[in-house]
């Protein structure tokens, strides 16, 4: 069968709620930092998914976050870094991965729904994110 085109393939888990000791105050980490976290996963274009062991497990994916989640950082750079090497460790069919965490009850002083930061890590050689081959 002839291809008819490309295709990016993105594994989702969206919402995923951790808390653990994150965060730079001392009583962010002993009290708890809930967490908000969604992870795209992006399947190499080589890939071609036919069974579970071609994609990445949903549930698996989640509870990588949570266990990531559970070891005290001060940094949510550091947890998505952390989070993303993993899923690079685990799953060698990802070629890319992004890592969005939100902190929805930060401590400012500022009406904020929250604060946060992404990351976009890419396998060396990789294409860059959003650029289906």
């Amino acid at each position: 069968m002839e291809s008819r085109g490309t295709a990016e393939r993105l594994v989702y888990a969206l919402g995923i709620r951790l808390c653990g000791p994150i965060g730079f105050r001392p009583e962010e980490r002993a009290c708890g930092t809930v967490v908000d976290a969604d992870i795209i996963a992006r399947l190499a274009p080589s890939v071609r998914v036919g069974s579970l062991e071609d994609s990445v497990d949903y549930a698996a994916l989640c509870r990588l976050a949570h266990a990531e989640a559970a070891a005290e950082t001060e940094l949510l750079e550091t947890l998505a870094e952390e989070i993303a090497d993993e899923v690079f460790a685990r799953w060698p069919q990802v070629d890319a991965v992004q890592v969005k965490l939100v902190k929805p009850a930060a401590p400012v002083d500022l009406p904020v729904q929250g604060l946060g930061f992404r990351l976009t890590k890419i396998r060396p050689g990789g294409l860059p994110w959003g650029g289906a081959a």
